[in-house]
């Protein structure tokens, strides 16, 4: 069977194309095909029905960026409805579903249709020109506190957009560089009206101004939806009203003064590192300013340790701050833990608040005991702790022979732990397109037989894919001299799938490619160049080195509990 099947029927004038299997680099040019046969024909409403569609890499979503870039000066329609979840999750991370409109079911979609076609057919709008519910879109301003409020009011459409965009540029052209947009009586916002409420956030930002949207309390959930699937957080502020948004407008910088505010910081503080933050949150509200009865002594809370057994190493936690007080502490349970036999030690540093030197000292001892035993010693965590921890740590310059140092657990334990006895999926094959679905396919069955749900399995095919295809487009220049493509897949403390993409071609760290700006515009985004993102989307983490000759790209994945 073909992994990918269109169908096609005729509904009300509606040309349904339904879409079922998966979207990749085989299958992508056969979906464009399709898709540009009934495009040819001049069926100007298309709907493609994703209901059983349940993978798309950056193949597809490259076809759909060029569908969009033919269509979108054309009254060409296509619009797209019954996503599944792991479609959808595509979509968005990309950020395409704010230039398609998407529907649950068909029937919207046509719905859709029916009033585009009515809408189409009225007259060129303008303000004053109204159908039978009002206005089609009104728009009006007020100035207040060097700020521009613009009130919505009705429909931003295919029809009324460019009046919409007119109204702001309109605005911005006359210095306008603080826009506050009020949604609140906005009832419909279709991809026509997300571009134009980007582009205007482009200027303002380029003029290193604000602007902000409020009233998305009171609009419609519908526009509530819209907004929030289009991710707009990133470059435009969202409020619910409007006390909010002029809030954060106003200018906040100024400190309050000490000696009213100096006490309750401390306090607030102290009740933070004991543990006892909802207790002093209970007292403040009740207006008691006593917290010796939440605050206990802090020699004996400040530190907090706990270790547990992985396999045939130990995982130390270490919470809080090693000081001179608590140095003595830390010593002795670390001097425990070895006096126990214990040889193989992994410290967890991603809670540590605070190291002196003193702390130092007594990494560097251990590390010297670990080492006289033949034993490891690693660190981790560096990556979550806090800057203070990192820079000292940095400025130890602990000897790689002695600590060894690493951003995540998953990293220590491929160094640390012995992976006898645990199943291991190795598949070596030539780097060529025809052999990418047996490159992928056991490492799926791999992930299968650890216990990952369906839709963990898409994401880790999405992103072997995404590799696989730079791998074999990219890594041998010479098609005379192609080399092999090596896979290995293995589970670490039953919780860390890792991957591993190994090739002897010229050496890439495709990891320092530039992430795409899903902010711009779509005519301004370059088609394609999508692939390493949604890999850095999709895993938990991404690694690259160059090792005897060897690119080696690895994922990691964490199997969540249920």
């Amino acid at each position: 069977m073909s992994p990918l099947e269109i169908s096609q029927r005729k509904e009300e004038g509606i040309i349904i194309l339904a879409v079922k299997g998966k979207i990749n680099v085989e299958t992508a040019p056969m979906f464009r095909k399709s898709l540009q046969e009934q495009m040819d024909n001049d069926k100007n409403k298309i709907v493609i029905n994703m209901k059983e569609l349940d993978y798309l890499s950056s193949a597809g979503i490259r076809e759909f960026m060029l569908t969009y870039h033919q269509i979108k000066n054309t009254q060409e329609q296509i619009v797209l409805c019954r996503l599944q979840d792991a479609v959808r999750n595509v979509f968005k991370v990309t950020r395409l579903d704010s230039y398609f409109e998407i529907f649950d079911t068909e029937e919207i979609a046509f719905q859709h249709f029916n009033k585009y076609k009515k809408e189409i057919s009225t007259p060129e709008v303008n303000e004053s020109e109204v159908d039978k519910t009002g206005k089609i879109l009104d728009l009006n301003h007020r100035s207040e506190n060097n700020t521009i409020i613009v009130f919505v009011k009705g429909k931003v459409n295919a029809v009324t957009a460019s009046m919409f965009e007119k109204y702001l540029t309109d605005l911005t052209d006359k210095g306008g560089k603080r826009l506050v947009i009020d949604m609140s009586k906005l009832v419909y916002l279709s991809c026509s009206g997300l571009r134009v409420l980007l582009q205007t956030a482009n200027k303002i930002n380029a003029l290193k101004g604000d602007i902000l949207l409020m009233g998305l309390k009171k609009t419609k959930n519908h526009v509530r939806e819209v907004i929030e699937v289009a991710k707009f957080d990133v470059i435009i502020k969202t409020f619910a009203n409007k006390a909010d948004a002029f809030e954060a407008l106003l200018n906040t910088t100024d400190e309050p003064p000490v000696n009213k505010m100096e006490k309750r910081r401390v306090s607030q503080f102290l009740a933070k590192i004991t543990g006892k933050w909802k207790t002093w949150l209970k007292l403040r509200r009740k207006k008691t300013t006593s917290t010796k009865d939440i605050l206990p002594d802090l020699k004996t809370n400040i530190l907090d340790l706990d270790y547990c057994r992985k396999k045939n190493a130990v995982i130390v936690s270490v919470k809080g701050k090693v000081n001179t007080v608590t140095a003595s502490m830390f010593e002795k349970y670390l001097s425990d833990l070895i006096a126990k036999g214990e040889t193989k030690l992994v410290i967890d540093l991603s809670e540590l608040e605070f190291i002196s030197s003193s702390g130092l000292r007594v990494l560097l001892l251990t590390a010297n005991k670990i080492k006289a035993l033949q034993g490891d010693m690693m660190l981790i965590g560096l990556e979550d702790t806090r800057d203070n921890v990192r820079e000292l740590m940095e400025v130890a310059q602990f000897d790689d022979t002695m600590v060894k140092i690493f951003d995540t657990r998953a990293d220590a334990y491929k160094e640390l732990l012995s992976t006898t006895g645990e199943p291991l999926v190795k598949i070596i094959k030539p780097a060529t397109m025809e052999n990418l679905a047996n490159l992928i396919k056991p490492a799926k069955e791999c992930a299968q037989r650890y216990g990952f749900g369906p839709e963990r399995i898409n994401e880790i095919e999405l992103a072997l894919e995404e590799a696989l295809v730079n791998v074999i487009s990219y890594a041998y220049p010479d098609p005379d001299a192609a080399g092999n493509v090596e896979i290995c897949c293995q589970m670490i403390d039953k919780g860390l799938f890792i991957i591993e993409i190994k090739d002897s071609g010229i050496p890439f760290d495709s990891l320092q490619k530039d992430d795409p700006d899903l902010t711009a515009e779509i005519s301004e985004r370059k088609v394609g160049g999508l692939g390493i993102f949604l890999i850095k989307q999709f895993m938990d983490d991404v690694k690259y080195r160059r090792e005897q000759g060897h690119n080696i790209l690895s994922f990691i994945v964490v199997k969540k509990d249920k």
